[in-house]
């Protein structure tokens, strides 16, 4: 029983009810596995006609969508690497200074980071990616030909 369990969760299949559904002690449990948990809403134990208790599942048939939340990105194709490079080239002086005054790497990695990050704040452009895109890449012209096909049919 307990291989078939470890089984289970090296498959990444949750078991959703464990649980004895007999009123006879020597029974062995119900084991209910599901590997998407998130389509599962109500999961309980209701009697039922003989010795035995029913498990009531109640799901959900579809998945649900969760929308991603708008989210910038940087455009690199417009940005001024040059100016970059020459901000970092005049940099150069000033994390030389920081090593020879025995500074951590820490520290120097933080005020390198920083910097970095506030030139490509100020030198690439950034645009909003909205996350409701329901364009699935494995539906080509030929799967899109096909659907309508069976719909017609």
């Amino acid at each position: 029983m307990l291989t078939f369990y470890w089984t289970l969760q090296a498959l990444c299949i949750a078991l959703l009810w464990n649980g004895i559904t007999s009123k006879e002690p020597q029974e062995t449990s119900q084991l209910l596995p599901q590997n998407t948990s998130s389509l599962v809403n109500k999961v309980h134990v209701i009697p039922g006609i003989s010795d035995y208790e029913t498990v009531y599942i109640e799901s959900s048939l579809r998945p649900i969508k969760t929308k991603l939340p708008p989210r910038e990105v940087y455009t690199y194709k417009k940005g001024d690497f040059d100016a970059i490079k020459t901000a970092l080239k005049n940099m150069e002086k000033e994390f030389s200074e920081l090593e020879a005054s025995n500074q951590p790497a820490e520290i120097i990695w933080t005020k390198f980071k920083t910097k970095l990050i506030n030139l490509m704040e100020k030198h690439i452009p950034k645009k909003t990616i909205r996350g409701n895109k329901t364009k699935k890449p494995w539906i080509d012209i030929q799967v899109k030909a096909g659907l309508r096909e069976k719909q017609i049919i």
